[in-house]
């Protein structure tokens, strides 16, 4: 290697950057190559990791270090990436979205230097290499995917609460807000509805009754080309599904229940 003879004219920024350069082309030289298993524990001398994320996403990123080249990404049996000659793995995060789903993004360095990113999405049990633009689509779809919990207080983050009165009592509307997709309705570890695929909605959620007492929930999905309603009574600590003339009946008489009342 050739070392160049450092110009004193030079600012001292620019002497430091060039020392900055000759001791990441020393540490490179002096690496050794390594094969990266995400999916398995890491030696912290050899790789960092760190975690980061919001409630809709959550990831982790694995750092090399210096005296590392990581020349193939794995994760577990599942091959993710490995480098023409010369190309080193910089850097790789891998992120873990609603319903499992999971996608990475990795910066790969080549003989000169340059850096490049790369994409991945985990699809039928094997890892596809996307482009940027497929990355962003299949991200944002996926972070898009909401839960809704009955047993929870509604996120009106996410969702838009309507309160309307066809009985004589309150019911409530919930709906998605923009840029939100329900694929779930669970009541803590009971599922009541999920997705059947990957483009199936529930587009509106019915509350009628009252709080601790006599409840009922109506589910308005689509299912592929067409809307399925979906009907449940809270039985104990359940919910208990119903037929839609059962359900209407129970509200008629829940209604009259409230009317005597009055």
């Amino acid at each position: 290697m050739i070392l160049r003879k450092l110009d004193r004219s030079n600012s001292h920024e620019t002497a430091l950057s060039e020392i900055m350069f000759l001791l990441l082309l020393f540490a490179t030289a002096l690496a050794y190559p390594m094969v990266l298993d995400i999916g398995d524990e890491v030696d912290p001398r050899e790789v960092a990791i760190a975690g980061r994320g919001t409630p809709e996403l959550q990831y982790l990123i694995f750092t090399p270090k210096s005296h590392v080249d990581v020349i193939k990404v794995i994760r577990g049996s599942e091959f993710i990436w490995e480098g023409q000659k010369g190309e080193r793995c910089l850097s790789i995060s891998i992120s873990k979205v609603p319903r499992d789903r999971l996608i990475a993004s990795a910066r790969i360095a080549n003989e000169s230097t340059c850096v490049s990113h790369v994409y991945f999405y985990f699809n039928e049990d094997k890892w596809e290499n996307v482009d940027c633009g497929r990355y962003h689509d299949i991200l944002f779809g996926l972070t898009a995917d909401a839960i809704f919990d009955l047993g929870t207080p509604v996120n009106e983050r996410k969702f838009l609460v309507r309160e309307y009165n066809p009985f004589y009592h309150p019911s409530y509307i919930y709906t998605p807000r923009f840029n939100y997709y329900i694929t779930s309705v669970v009541y803590n570890d009971q599922v009541l509805w999920k997705s059947p695929s990957e483009n199936d909605r529930c587009e509106k959620i019915v509350f009628h009754g009252i709080r601790g007492y006599l409840e009922y929930v109506h589910l308005l999905t689509q299912e592929g080309p067409i809307y399925v309603n979906y009907y449940f009574e809270k039985v104990a600590d359940t919910w208990a599904p119903l037929s839609k003339t059962s359900f209407f009946k129970n509200i008629e008489r829940l209604s009259i229940t409230e009317d005597t009342k009055l």
